[in-house]
């Protein structure tokens, strides 16, 4: 097996948030780093990969696992919810096993939307881009904001291009 995905998409799953993270979060950070990369590029998104009426947890877990190892880096939507997630925390900590055995690369490229001051030590060792003044559910496209939001990740495309291309080479493992 090889990548499948560029991307892995973790975030907690929170209704009023869907919106925000698939009709704005991901459509910006995907149109950014295309241009960036000069390429289209694959997400691991569970509710376009996963069943939404699956339950056997074992398949969840089989399918999750999947797209963690398929994938060269993980974005991760953190927030004090997120590492209260078992899932979201088992995903991060996935990609952070990776970055022990590299030691200039880092998978992980976090997105903070709330708060960061109390995230697990290792969250607190990474920087991450900081989105928090745009974290807002209901945001309209368009507006001031959804422009600072745009800004800001296409800024953090160009870090995060560079990340995709620098992946090393797949493992078995992962």
């Amino acid at each position: 097996m090889a990548y499948k995905y560029d991307l892995f998409l973790s975030y907690k799953h929170l209704e009023d948030w869907k919106p925000w993270v698939f009709e704005i979060f991901v459509l910006l950070l995907k149109a950014s780093i295309e241009t960036q990369l000069g390429r289209r590029i694959k997400i691991f998104q569970d509710v376009n990969e996963i069943s939404p009426t699956e339950t056997d947890e074992s398949k969840l877990v089989a399918e999750i696992a999947r797209g963690l190892g398929g994938s060269r880096c993980i974005v991760a939507l953190w927030s004090m919810m997120y590492f209260r997630s078992r899932w979201c925390w088992c995903e991060s900590r996935s990609f952070a096993k990776r970055m022990d055995q590299t030691s200039a690369w880092s998978p992980i490229y976090p997105v903070v939307l709330h708060n960061g001051e109390y995230f697990p030590d290792f969250a607190r060792a990474i920087q991450w881009l900081d989105v928090r003044e745009y974290a807002i559910p209901n945001m309209r496209t368009l507006s001031r904001v959804h422009e600072g939001l745009s800004e800001t990740i296409r800024k953090g495309a160009g870090e995060l291009a560079p990340t995709i291309e620098r992946a090393p080479q797949w493992q078995p493992e992962w």
